[in-house]
């Protein structure tokens, strides 16, 4: 007799797939029921699929109650490439070692400029994104993340960060490739900044144009 699979919760990341965004993977996040043990699934019967696609998990790891598998973003991004900007419902199964299957569903959306439809422009997206430092205020030994989510997180590219003092100084700028930096509140030189209000800009790089956020406070105690 035939046993019905068990009903996971899955989060799949990013929840926006731009077709020419740049990454390596997409990642998945499994949860099971009460009684239900993640540790337990065999990794190798996991896979992703979609309308006849399938494709299985390259690489996993288990955190507290969760298990985060990944899957390679090229061959994924393959089988949206005929469709129009839209949103799709993946479907992630797999079985436990004792042979019990599971399954949950997760929807994402798909952004393919190729099929020239839907295309947000740059001020949309960048009106749709969030831009914080954290922590604030940075505290003696500490290090602040500048960072970017919302809507359009997965079309930006690079982040860059400047920071100056009150006088209007430059002391530090940094740039990373994705939506996130760390900065250890030191110097271009590499001191630790004395405590005090600084300002700074973010400038991201979504859709290949560069675009400056608002002069921001970040409070930094010693």
């Amino acid at each position: 007799e035939e046993v019905p699979p068990v009903e996971a919760a899955v989060q799949i990341d990013p929840a926006t797939l731009n077709l020419r965004a740049r990454g390596n993977w997409i990642t998945a996040y499994i949860e099971l029921p009460d009684g239900f043990d993640v540790a337990e699934i065999d990794v190798g019967t996991v896979k992703l699929s979609f309308e006849g696609h399938e494709l299985y998990a390259d690489e996993s790891d288990v955190r507290d109650d969760v298990l985060m598998v990944k899957f390679d973003r090229g061959a994924t991004s393959k089988w949206f490439e005929d469709l129009p900007d839209e949103e799709v419902e993946l479907t992630l199964a797999g079985g436990l070692d004792d042979g019990t299957p599971f399954e949950g569903t997760d929807s994402i959306r798909i952004i393919n400029p190729a099929a020239g439809r839907g295309r947000p422009r740059v001020a949309e997206v960048i009106g749709g994104l969030q831009i914080t430092a954290t922590p604030n205020p940075v505290r003696e030994g500490g290090s602040a993340v500048f960072s970017v989510s919302g809507e359009y997180a997965d079309l930006v590219d690079r982040i860059q960060v400047q920071v100056y003092d009150t006088s209007g100084r430059l002391v530090f700028q940094g740039e990373e490739a994705g939506t996130s930096l760390m900065w250890d509140t030191t110097s271009q030189s590499g001191a630790a900044l004395a405590s005090g209000v600084y300002l700074y800009t973010v400038q991201v790089n979504a859709l290949g144009e560069w675009t400056t956020t608002d002069v921001e406070r970040l409070l930094i105690l010693r």
